[in-house]
């Protein structure tokens, strides 16, 4: 039974004080509204962590928002900002802003943060912002999430997976996609290692998956890398696709060796397809009845007419 109904039953005010009674009491904090904060504070989580380059381990980082008096912040947008430059990283699809909406108890988590090649200290800025439903806003920070990154590889290592002693078709624009692995000098994958395919510009080459000769991708966490979209073009001939990793200031290299097949001429099937045509020509030619086949101009008919022998001496 909903409170007008109530004090209309119970005969206890007039109907229309009822009303305003009612309308006012759905306007007050006391039936359920959520107040405004008056301020709001930000409680970092991940200061002191340390990130490994080149092997690195799930880390989960964040903050809390509450308002004055200690009572969490549900629906506060909460911004992590990392550094341009210099030692960082990046959070999903390589962006260096994430913005995290707090839960029930006030918390914004990020566990998608890829440490960059630059070893050293830097600082996550945090800030918080609360709109309620009157269009109030307030905002809290900024504050700061102190971490460092080192690097956890000595060298590197590139090994070639797939990809060299391939034959193309520049025909059907078909070829073997590059592919690498980069592995620490203990034999551990290296993730987020910068690996660059170049294709010669002059002379027997391709374009990858960006139209251009040179692509860069990142290693995974097995380390591995390829050069996708990879499509050969003319002319034909060796192709040597270089690859280079780089991980700080450490550096490995190599060469990937192809053939670009298919130039000039006609495929086989078709070669075989012509010769088998003339061939069958010719033989239908010489087995047609009533057909004469016969070089030079043409000669005249030899006529023969009864008469007397005539016998000689012999010659």
């Amino acid at each position: 039974m909903t409170l007008r109904n109530w004090l209309y039953r119970s005969r206890a005010l007039p109907l229309g004080l009822t009303y305003l009674l009612v309308v006012e009491t759905a306007a007050a904090p006391l039936f359920g509204q959520v107040p405004v904060p008056s301020a709001l504070v930000i409680n970092v989580r991940g200061i002191g962590l340390k990130h490994t380059i080149g092997h690195p381990k799930p880390a989960e980082f964040g903050a809390t928002v509450t308002d004055e008096n200690g009572k969490p912040v549900e629906g506060a947008i909460v911004t992590f900002q990392l550094p341009e430059k210099g030692p960082g990283g990046t959070f999903t699809d390589n962006q260096l802003i994430q913005r995290v909406s707090t839960s029930q108890t006030g918390e914004a988590l990020v566990n998608d943060f890829h440490p960059n090649d630059s070893p050293g200290d830097f600082q996550i800025k945090v800030t918080a912002l609360y709109k309620d439903r009157q269009g109030n806003v307030k905002e809290g920070g900024p504050n700061q999430i102190a971490q460092t990154s080192v690097l956890a590889v000595r060298g590197l290592k590139l090994v070639i997976l797939k990809g060299n002693k391939a034959r193309n078709d520049v025909r059907t624009g078909v070829g073997t996609q590059p592919g690498v692995q980069v592995l620490d000098n203990e034999g551990l994958a290296v993730q987020d290692a910068k690996i660059t395919f170049t294709v010669p510009e002059a002379g027997p080459g391709g374009i990858f998956r960006n139209g251009k000769s040179v692509l860069e991708v990142k290693t995974d966490r097995k380390g591995e890398a390829s050069g996708e979209g990879f499509r050969p073009v003319r002319p034909c001939g060796t192709l040597n696709i270089k690859v280079a990793a780089q991980l700080a200031h450490l550096t490995a290299g190599g060469t990937i060796e192809q053939e670009n097949q298919g130039c000039g001429g006609f495929p086989k099937w078709v070669i075989v397809l012509i010769a088998g045509g003339a061939g069958g020509g010719v033989y239908m030619a010489t087995r047609g009845k009533g057909t004469t086949i016969q070089n030079g101009p043409p000669q005249p008919p030899v006529t023969i007419q009864p008469g007397s022998p005539v016998f000689g001496p012999p010659r």
